[in-house]
C-alpha cells in the first residue's frame, strides 16, 4: 500500500541515499573554511570576554596606589580618572584598614562605572579569607547596591544581578548547598566546576580562588564520603590549603559513627594526603577561618593520630611479630603514646609498604637499621611522657626496654638495646630506666611502673 501511494505521489525516499547526499553536500575545502571561521569567531569572543578581566600592569598600578595611600584621608578632594580607579580596584588587597577602604568605596560610588564590577568581583573571589570581615562588608554593600540599581543589558552583569545573593557573608555556603542539591544522587556530575561562568558570568571556569573554599565545604560536607574520588579531584583543582583543613575534619567528626570502616579508612588516607602526617603539628594549623573550624581541625588531628597509632601497633604485632598479647596491651593503652617509630631492615620495610592502610606513612614513620645480616628484625619505639619504650620483634620472652628520653638517631639494632640496664620487676618499679621481661603478669608490673611514675 505504501509503495502504491509513493508511486501516485511521485515521492521516492531512500534513507541511505539521503544520508550519503548529506555527507557530500559540502566539499572538503568548504568544510575547512567553515571550521576556520568558527575558530576565528570563538577566538574573537574569548578576547572580548577577557578584556574586562585582564589585570592591569603592576608597576603602573603601584604608582596609582601610592598616590591614593598618601591622600586617602580626604576622599572628597581626591581626583582619579575611571581608568585609574579601575587600576586601584586591583590594589584593594593592600587596603587593609577600614578608613582606607571606606575612602576608596566612597570614590568608586561617586565615580561609578559598570566595568568596575569586574575588578570588584575579582577582589571578592580572590581575597575572601584574607580580608577583614568589616572591610569585605563595605565592598559587598557597594556591589549589592550597584547590582540592585543596574539597568543595563550586558549578560555578565545581568547574571551577577540575578545571583547577587551569593555575594554576601553567607553566600559561599548558600552556593555550595545550591550546587549540592543540583547534583543530588550523582557521583560523577559536579556543577562546582561550572559555577564561575553560570553564577558569576566569568569567561573561565576556575575554582582556585579563596571564595570557593567554603563553597566546596558546603557542597561535600553532607555526602562527601560517597564521592571521595570526586572530592579529591576537586581539592586538587582548587589547590587552596585551608579548604582541606575545613572539609576533611568536618567529615571525620560528623560522619565517624555512620560511615563504614572502608569509608573512614579512605577519608583518613585522604587527610594524610591533603593535610599531612598529624604527628607534625605545624601541618595541622589553620591561619584563617572561624574558631569552630580551628577546633574541628585540632580534634580531627587527635582522632587521626590515635587511628594511625592503632594501625601501626596492630600491623607491627601482626606482621613483624605475631604476639596478640602485646598487641592487646598497647592497643588498650594507645592514648598514653604521644609518638612512635618503627625500626626495621629493608626486607621488613618492603612488607610494610605493601599494606595500603599505612603505605603513605611508612616513609615518615619507618627507619631502616642495620644488624649485619638480612634478618627480618624490627622494633617499635613509643614516646610516653618523658620516656621512650622499645618493643622488639623477638619471639619468646624478650623484654620491653625503657629509657629516660628518646633514643636519638640509631643506626644499628644493638643501639636500641643498651647493655647493663637493670631489670624492672613488681618489687623494683622505682627505676627510671630498665628492661621489663615479658614474663607471667608483666602487664600488671608495667601498669604499676606507669602509676609510680605518674603516667597512668
Amino acid at each position: 500500500m505504501n509503495n502504491e501511494l509513493a508511486k501516485i505521489l511521485g515521492f521516492n525516499f531512500s534513507a541511505s541515499d539521503y544520508a550519503l547526499a548529506a555527507k557530500t553536500l559540502l566539499s572538503r575545502s568548504e568544510k575547512k573554511g567553515i571550521d576556520d571561521n568558527i575558530k576565528r569567531l570563538e577566538a574573537i569572543a574569548e578576547r572580548c570576554r577577557g578584556i574586562e578581566e585582564r589585570i592591569p600592569d603592576k608597576n603602573i598600578t603601584d604608582q596609582v596606589f601610592n598616590r591614593f595611600r598618601l591622600s586617602y584621608k580626604i576622599p572628597q578632594k581626591l581626583s582619579f580618572s575611571s581608568r585609574e580607579l579601575r587600576m586601584l580596584i586591583y590594589s584593594m588587597y593592600r587596603m587593609n584598614t577600614l578608613p582606607m577602604m571606606k575612602s576608596f568605596v566612597y570614590l568608586l560610588d561617586h565615580n561609578w562605572r559598570d566595568r568596575f564590577f569586574n575588578g570588584l568581583l575579582y577582589f571578592m573571589l580572590s581575597n575572601w579569607d584574607d580580608t577583614d570581615a568589616e572591610i569585605m562588608e563595605l565592598v559587598m554593600n557597594l556591589v549589592q547596591s550597584r547590582l540592585d540599581s543596574y539597568q543595563g543589558r550586558r549578560d555578565k552583569y545581568l547574571i551577577l544581578k540575578k545571583n547577587r545573593r551569593f555575594l554576601s557573608q553567607e553566600g559561599p555556603e548558600l552556593l555550595g548547598i545550591t550546587l549540592s542539591q543540583r547534583d543530588k544522587g550523582q557521583r560523577i556530575a559536579c556543577s562546582l566546576r561550572t559555577a564561575p561562568s553560570v553564577f558569576f558570568g566569568l569567561s573561565r571556569d576556575k575554582i582556585n580562588m579563596q571564595y570557593y573554599s567554603r563553597v566546596i565545604v558546603a557542597y561535600f560536607e553532607k555526602d562527601g564520603l560517597s564521592r571521595l574520588k570526586l572530592m579529591e579531584d576537586v581539592l586538587n583543582e582548587h589547590n587552596y590549603g585551608p579548604t582541606a583543613k575545613r572539609l576533611i575534619p568536618a567529615i571525620i567528626l560528623n560522619k565517624s559513627k555512620s560511615a563504614t570502616p572502608s569509608q573512614m579508612e579512605a577519608i583518613k588516607t585522604l587527610a594524610i594526603t591533603e593535610i599531612g602526617d598529624p604527628s607534625i603539628a605545624s601541618k595541622w594549623t589553620l591561619s584563617v577561618g572561624t574558631e569552630e573550624e580551628k577546633e574541628n581541625l585540632k580534634e580531627a588531628r587527635r582522632l587521626l593520630n590515635e587511628w594511625i597509632k592503632r594501625k601501626f601497633i596492630s600491623i607491627f604485632f601482626e606482621k613483624c611479630v605475631r604476639d596478640p598479647r602485646r598487641k592487646k596491651y598497647w592497643i588498650e593503652h594507645v592514648d598514653l603514646i604521644s609518638d612512635f617509630d618503627i625500626f626495621c631492615t629493608r626486607r621488613t620495610r618492603s612488607v610494610l609498604m605493601q599494606d595500603e592502610r599505612i603505605s603513605k606513612l611508612v616513609s615518615q614513620k619507618v627507619s631502616l637499621l642495620n644488624d649485619g645480616s638480612d634478618n627480618e628484625l624490627s622494633a617499635l619505639g613509643m614516646t610516653i611522657g618523658n620516656y621512650y619504650f622499645v618493643e622488639f620483634s623477638e619471639s619468646g620472652s624478650g623484654s620491653i626496654y625503657i629509657y629516660r628520653g628518646k633514643v636519638k638517631n640509631p643506626s644499628y639494632f644493638y643501639q636500641l638495646k643498651r647493655p647493663h640496664l637493670p631489670t624492672i620487676q613488681s618489687f623494683m618499679i622505682d627505676k627510671d630506666e630498665g628492661k621489663l621481661p615479658h614474663l607471667s603478669d608483666w602487664e600488671k608490673t608495667l601498669n604499676q611502673w606507669f602509676r609510680n611514675h605518674g603516667l597512668l
